[in-house]
């Protein structure tokens, strides 16, 4: 199983409830999409050890993606790893 970091993380059609996203770039380059899917999320775009780097990502951001006003704060676990 491979170790990946996070790199970067953006919020995409953040005023368009219905089109949200989250990008998730890995310091491998691959880029991880999330969106809303039913009451949950899903990923794609990554390899499975890719996509279980975000796993986390997608949790913190599931209320957002299905409508919740406030952004998540990825601050806490992107700062020291």
């Amino acid at each position: 199983m491979g170790k990946y970091k996070i790199e970067k993380i953006e919020l995409l059609n953040e005023n368009d409830i219905e089109n949200r996203e989250v990008l998730v770039t890995l310091d491998n380059g691959t880029e991880i999409h999330i969106c809303a899917c039913y009451e949950s999320w899903q990923q794609w775009g990554g390899t499975t050890d890719e996509l279980g780097t975000s796993v986390w990502v997608a949790d913190e951001a599931n209320d957002w993606l299905h409508g919740d006003s406030c952004p998540p704060d990825f601050d806490e676990f992107l700062c020291g790893e």
